[in-house]
């Protein structure tokens, strides 16, 4: 067994200890591995405290903790979990990404309460999203004053709220680019209702023959995409291959996004999105099939239909804000 400490609780030296005498049984491969920004100092520390670990007894059979001194929050850390270790060129970066990559147990302890959650919801994250194939899924345990505080938070989703509040939020740059605004400076003081908002966007939507309006419809689907893709990458979402997607439905999810590595199929340009008529390409087609193969009775999403219905509903969101 692999067993990896992320955190920077003094504790941690008592826990290395802990871990020696408990866990040295003979002929079962185990490691014991701290992983954080001031590693040295615990590592000195605990040889200081254990100086017969840091030069044992001849025929004394005894595991000595590792140190790694990185952050988990870092990009570097980030790069450790995509890198293959004997690509790297430094033995000491190779040793550590071949370590935490294959870590089957992870203990989070952290100085701070609310930072033990939030470090294992990163690591949970990272750890499912730098596997393209989500095999790597090691068991994660951590210290938490208010279990129910804490599963709560562990397992809440946040998608929904964020997606709403920053769809609010662009609404008037969309209204912008309608060509609808405030004309002065007085007009604006006063302020204008949000119902007459809604009702300039669709007298706009209204304007011209079928073509002009399918023209202007589709403009801004293509901005509220754009915008779409910004907002989920700002969140820290990333973009799903057609396997991935493929992996976690397979594995049981019921749908098509990963809310706890923050994965997204979706998340990439409208041309990458595809068509759904006459012919299906791109990730729709790719998306479709999934579906179809998977779950026979479920009806794929039309991925640009979502945003043109999203363009369409605007009055409605002007009048329910």
């Amino acid at each position: 067994m692999d067993a990896a400490v992320f955190g920077d609780h003094p504790g941690i030296v008592q826990l290395c200890k802990d871990a020696v005498a408990a866990s040295q049984i003979d002929d079962i491969p185990f490691s014991f591995t701290v992983i954080c920004k001031n590693a040295d100092k615990l590592e000195k520390e605990f040889l200081a405290e254990c100086p017969g670990i840091a030069h044992p007894t001849q025929g004394v059979a005894v595991h000595k903790p590792a140190f790694i001194k990185i952050s988990p929050g870092s990009e570097e850390f980030q790069e450790l979990l995509f890198v293959r270790p004997k690509e790297c060129s430094d033995p000491e970066r190779e040793k550590a990404a071949a370590f935490i990559q294959s870590a089957s147990y992870l203990i989070v302890y952290a100085a701070d309460a609310d930072r033990n959650l939030t470090l294992a919801m990163y690591l949970r994250e990272w750890y499912i999203k730098t596997d393209p194939f989500f095999t790597r899924l090691p068991f994660i345990a951590m210290y938490c004053e208010n279990r129910d505080r804490a599963e709560h938070d562990y397992y809440v989703r946040s998608f929904n709220r964020d997606a709403s509040m920053i769809n609010a939020l662009v609404l008037p740059y969309r209204l912008f680019s309608a060509g609808i605004m405030f004309p002065d400076w007085q007009r604006f003081a006063a302020g204008v209702s949000q119902r007459q908002l809604a009702d300039e966007f669709e007298e706009w939507m209204k304007e011209g023959d079928d073509l002009q309006r399918r023209s202007r419809l589709e403009i801004l689907a293509i901005q509220e995409h754009g915008r779409w893709n910004r907002a989920m990458l700002s969140r820290g979402r990333m973009g799903a291959s057609a396997e991935q997607l493929q992996a976690y439905i397979q594995r049981g999810c019921s749908s098509h996004q990963l809310h706890i590595a923050k994965l997204h199929p979706f998340i990439c340009s409208w041309e990458r999105l595809g068509d759904t008529d006459p012919v299906e390409t791109g990730m729709q087609k790719e998306y479709s099939f999934i579906v179809k193969q998977i779950h026979p009775g479920k009806e794929p999403s039309d991925i640009h239909e979502i945003d043109r219905e999203n363009v369409r509903k605007t009055p409605i969101f002007l009048r329910e804000l």
